[in-house]
């Protein structure tokens, strides 16, 4: 009777853990997120070095309308563009930043989004580099 007990407890923990991880990165929930707020990097991770510091004051806003704004306020306003991919597995957020923008540049690709909560989200470049950012929302 227990080891049917523990059976039922470890299928209802994988079942709860796999929905889970199968919800943080529904396309249409990420749309939802990154639409809802402002985002800062928390973290830049650019060629195995850390560029955090190179983003900081910046503001990013993915507008629904697709327009990707990134603001340093009282200085700059950059305009790009986003878009995301409908598969789950991988969930690709894709950016474009005009070649007017160098700092910039390194966005302008397709990321894997790999985590997502509705304060934070982590995406790497697509294609097993090491780059990656942290976004977090803009409090």
């Amino acid at each position: 009777m227990k080891l049917k007990k523990y059976l039922m407890f470890l299928i209802i923990a994988v079942f709860v853990i796999i929905s889970a991880c199968s919800k943080n990165t529904d396309p249409k929930r990420f749309e939802k997120i990154v639409t809802s707020a402002s985002w800062r990097i928390a973290k830049a991770q650019i060629n195995d070095k850390n560029k955090t510091g190179d983003f900081n004051n910046y503001i990013f806003r993915f507008e629904g309308n697709k327009d990707l704004i990134i603001i340093k306020p009282d200085i700059d306003t950059l305009k790009g563009a986003w878009t995301r991919g409908n598969d789950k597995k991988p969930l690709l957020l894709y950016m474009i930043i005009p070649q007017i923008y160098p700092n910039f540049i390194t966005f302008d690709d397709d990321w894997v989004v790999t985590y997502l909560t509705k304060d934070e989200f982590r995406i790497e470049r697509n294609g097993g580099t090491a780059d990656e950012f942290i976004f977090r929302k803009k409090v």
